[in-house]
C-alpha cells in the first residue's frame, strides 16, 4: 500500500471552531475533503504562541512531508498588560467581577505598548528560524505559513498599534521566506482589502476567511499532489 503523504498543521484559535464557525466552515476541514488521500494532522491550541515551534511535537514526532502553520497574532499584538508582570498575576488572583473593574481602570490609565507583547521580535525570528533549520534537516519538502492576519477597524479601533505590529512580524516571515527556498509564505487575510467581512471579531476568521485560505492551500496542494 503507498504510503499516505503527512501534513503537519499548527494554529492558534485562527485556525479553530468559535461561535459561528462551525468545524466543517475551518480551512482545516475544508483542505481535508479535497484531499482525501493526504494524512492530516491537526496541531491546533488556543492563545498559543510561536515559541510552540521549539516543541518535538511540532514536527519531529510527526515526520511530516509537509507542514502548515497559522501563527503570530498572539505573539506581536500589543498588550495592556505584561505577561509576567505584578498585574498579570493580580488579575488572576481576583474574582471575575473585580477582574473586569481592574482591566477597565487599566485601559483608562495605560496605553497598549507596542513592544509590550507576549513575543518579542527577535524570539519571534528565532522560534521560526530554529524550526525552518530543523525542518531543513528532516528533509520537510515544503512549509505554507499563512502570514500573519492584518485585521480589520473592529479591532484597530481597541488596538491602533497592531497594524504596526502585523508589519514589522510579518516582514520577519518575509526574510525567512526569501532565505529558506522551502517555505511559502501565503498572505491570505488582510481585512483592509475585502468589501466583505472575511472576520467575526476583527480577526478570527469567519467563515468566508476560512474559504478564503482554504481556496489558496487547495491550489497549492494540488501543486504536490
Amino acid at each position: 500500500m503507498k504510503k499516505k503523504i503527512k501534513i503537519l498543521c499548527i494554529g492558534d484559535s485562527l485556525t479553530l471552531p468559535r461561535n459561528g464557525v462551525n468545524y466543517e466552515d475551518t480551512w482545516f476541514y475544508l483542505i481535508k475533503q479535497n484531499f482525501l488521500n493526504f494524512e492530516f494532522i491537526s496541531s491546533f491550541k488556543r492563545a498559543i504562541t510561536s515559541n510552540i515551534l521549539n516543541e518535538h511535537d511540532s514536527l519531529e514526532l510527526y515526520s511530516p512531508d509537509y507542514a502548515i502553520i497559522q501563527l503570530g497574532i498572539v505573539d506581536c499584538a500589543p498588550r495592556l498588560i505584561n505577561k509576567g508582570s505584578f498585574s498579570y498575576y493580580l488579575i488572576k488572583l481576583l474574582p471575575k467581577q473585580l477582574q473586569n473593574q481592574y482591566i477597565r481602570l487599566l485601559k483608562k490609565i495605560s496605553n497598549r505598548g507596542q513592544n509590550n507583547v507576549y513575543v518579542k521580535k527577535d524570539r519571534f525570528k528565532q522560534n521560526f528560524t530554529n524550526y525552518f533549520n530543523r525542518c531543513q534537516k528532516y528533509e520537510i519538502k515544503k512549509v505554507f505559513v499563512i502570514a500573519i492576519c492584518y485585521p480589520d477597524d473592529s479591532l484597530t479601533t481597541k488596538n491602533p498599534l497592531i497594524y504596526q505590529n502585523v508589519n514589522v512580524y510579518n516582514n520577519i516571515l518575509i526574510e525567512l521566506a526569501n532565505k529558506y527556498s522551502f517555505v511559502e509564505l501565503l498572505f491570505l487575510l488582510d481585512g483592509r482589502l475585502h468589501k466583505e467581512k472575511i472576520y467575526d471579531d476583527g480577526y478570527h476568521p469567519n467563515s468566508y476567511g476560512n474559504k478564503l485560505v482554504s481556496e489558496s492551500l487547495i491550489d497549492n496542494l494540488f501543486k504536490i499532489n
